[in-house]
């Protein structure tokens, strides 16, 4: 037989934990729960069923026992245990089968990715009680894992419709949007979500991928931050920000969040990607080798790493291995750097990059102090540039022709080194690349 204990509640504690104010506890559960000075949800249960089992208030009871019953099986199915939630859920219908009964079957479904038969059940949670949102907005979700956008965001309008302060309804209907592709309609979603509650974290992430998307940078630098300072997102912000930052042409502090995150143990394909693309990009082709290295090592087949190794192998004068790369794979991108490495075979000549100081003009004093760091070694963040560096281009091209990778990493080391300005080296690898195309292609 078993003895039950019944534990007074503070009344208002009753009310914020939905406990009855008279707990009933299994005698043989009292010790552990001293022992842990808190009540679990097993030990909750256990009382809760032994009393409805003794049929003495089962009226009282049985709403507290199916409550936590369905509790329950959320943190199951929030720890991927889908059968013991099952289970629970089974049992509470079994006392009772309202609209929670279909409902969290419905989630389950979609969690074993079992669409068609969510989509069931969670429209007969709505039919049963269809003024409780959350089912609309579960069925919303499993919608979107069928990939039908279009009827999930009717869902979501409809749960507008009866209750417009519940954010979730926004949030879910921006995110469908964003699959659509439709980044201002969820943008203005995600914004309008906030309007209503400031205090949602995760809508700035939201809203930060929105905002790159439609090229808003920095807008979207500002909500990832503050995604970040919140804490409530994961590495993907980091990742965001860095590319916020790279086009607002803030592309070393990219660098350094990217190389934070390798550094971390983030070793995904798209971070390795995209910081050796940025090496690339701006001359650090030793750090970029390392990379490639270190990618390769992880196995990483993205042909965007391919293809920016293969360029990072001949930046680094390993024409060979850029080549047999290169042989491995086919397609247009790789039939073109075949033939941009082709040119490059057996070409080695080499320049100073302190030679290009007599070609610029030293009147402005932002510029010679930029020169007199260089001379000396010391390079600072700060940006310049001069129409006079437009010099340096010619003096590539007469030097280096259509040596493509030679002419390109001179160019890039020198824009750096004299402008450290991004935009300078899009600049000059554009007019070279006019060049090219006109005496290589045209």
């Amino acid at each position: 037989m078993k003895v039950i204990i019944y534990l007074p509640i503070d009344p208002q504690k009753a009310k914020e934990d939905n406990l009855p104010v008279s707990l009933p506890v299994l005698a043989e559960d009292v010790d552990a729960m001293l022992k842990e000075n808190k009540l679990n949800q097993d030990v909750i249960l256990r009382g809760l069923e032994a009393q409805v089992e003794t049929g003495q208030r089962v009226e009282y009871y049985l709403s507290y026992f199916i409550y936590f019953l369905y509790n329950r099986a959320r943190t199951y199915m929030n720890e991927g245990e889908l059968l013991k939630a099952k289970e629970l859920i089974e049992k509470a219908g079994s006392y009772k089968k309202d609209y929670r009964y279909p409902l969290h079957l419905g989630i389950i479904e979609r969690m074993a990715e079992n669409f068609e038969t969510s989509e069931i059940l969670l429209k007969e949670a709505i039919s049963m009680n269809s003024s409780y949102i959350p089912s609309r907005i579960e069925l919303a979700r499993t919608l979107m894992g069928e990939n039908d956008f279009e009827e999930a965001i009717d869902v979501c309008k409809r749960a507008i419709e009866i209750d417009p302060s519940f954010t979730l309804s926004y949030i879910i209907m921006g995110d469908c949007y964003m699959a659509l592709g439709d980044s201002r309609s969820a943008l203005s979603l995600y914004e309008q979500t906030l309007s209503i509650d400031q205090s949602l974290s995760v809508v700035h992430s939201r809203i930060g991928v929105a905002a790159n998307a439609l090229q808003k940078f920095s807008l979207a630098e500002n909500e990832l931050r503050i995604a970040l300072s919140k804490k409530v997102g994961g590495w993907e912000d980091e990742y965001n920000l860095s590319y916020s930052l790279y086009r607002q042409g803030k592309i070393f502090d990219a660098i350094a969040i990217l190389r934070s995150l390798y550094d971390r143990g983030i070793k995904d394909e798209e971070v390795i990607t995209e910081l050796l693309i940025l090496q690339k990009i701006i001359g650090l082709y030793e750090e970029a080798l390392n990379t490639a290295e270190e990618g390769f090592d992880l196995k990483i087949g993205d042909e965007g790493f391919i293809l920016g190794s293969i360029d990072v192998f001949a930046f680094n004068k390993m024409i060979d291995r850029a080549t047999e790369l290169c042989n491995e794979f086919s397609g247009h991108d790789f039939d073109v750097r075949k033939h941009l490495l082709s040119l490059e075979d057996g070409w080695d000549v080499e320049k100073d990059l302190l030679d290009f100081t007599e070609l610029i003009d030293l009147t402005r004093p932002e510029v010679k102090t930029k020169i007199d760091e260089i001379t000396s070694g010391t390079i600072s963040g700060k940006a310049v540039f001069d129409l006079s560096m437009l010099s340096i281009v010619h003096e590539v091209i007469h030097l280096h022709g259509v040596h493509f990778y030679s002419a390109e990493s001179l160019l890039t080391r020198s824009a750096i080194a004299f402008s450290g300005s991004v935009d300078t080296v899009a600049l000059f690898i554009f007019l070279y690349r006019i060049y090219f195309y006109i005496h290589e292609l045209g």
